[in-house]
């Protein structure tokens, strides 16, 4: 069962100045991570991958659909925010507890995003390195995945921003000193949860 948090203090000053900005002059208007990390079931799709939708993935018109031709699209925002990540130079990676690689890989692969050179959610990454979908061998949260995103990256826990619908991972995460932002459940990855994170990070990094 997933329970309730309450939200990230976010300075009101910083918050309302960056509501005043598109999402690109957002991140043009001060200091960013150096990775930003996303967890992916109910984080960037709304549903458990190789559960709740079946490999092959196959793209659909300006979607994507299952084996048994179910929807298996992102949540709205996804797209044009991982591409404004990689328009802005920001590095991504993806931390999973569903052990399902192969399947999740299909449907990062079929997931197009309006970069300014054509990609998709899989070819998005730096390399296959910064990709870990895998159980958590009985480690709190995500910590082993922490461990080798940072040693694939270089980048230090303090210096990236995770997203993730499980306040246990966030918690874990917190503890090994990664600014975290929880998303509430079943509502992943949007604009404004977003900012939040970003502006929460900048808050942290002053």
């Amino acid at each position: 069962m997933k329970f309730a948090t309450s939200p990230s203090k976010v300075p009101m000053s910083l918050k309302n100045s960056m509501d005043m900005l598109s999402p690109k002059e957002s991140l043009r208007a001060g200091k960013n991570p150096s990775l930003v990390v996303f967890d992916l079931d109910f984080t960037i799709w709304p549903f458990d991958c190789d559960k709740d939708v079946i490999a092959p993935f196959i793209p659909c018109g300006a979607g994507v659909v299952d084996s048994r031709f179910c929807r298996a699209d992102p949540y709205p925002n996804v797209q044009e925010i991982i591409a404004t990540l990689v328009d802005a130079g920001i590095p991504i990676a993806y931390a999973s507890r569903n052990p399902s690689a192969a399947s999740i890989r299909s449907l990062l692969s079929a997931i197009t995003i309006p970069t300014e050179k054509e990609m998709t959610l899989w070819s998005a990454l730096p390399s296959s390195d910064y990709f870990h979908a895998y159980s958590s061998c009985g480690r709190k949260g995500k910590s082993l995945h922490f461990e080798a995103i940072k040693k694939a990256s270089g980048v230090e826990y303090s210096d990236m921003l995770f997203f993730d619908d499980l306040i246990e991972n966030i918690e874990s995460a917190r503890q090994q000193g990664i600014p975290s932002m929880y998303l509430s459940y079943k509502r992943g990855l949007s604009w404004q949860s977003f900012l939040e994170g970003l502006a929460m990070w900048r808050d942290k990094h002053p």
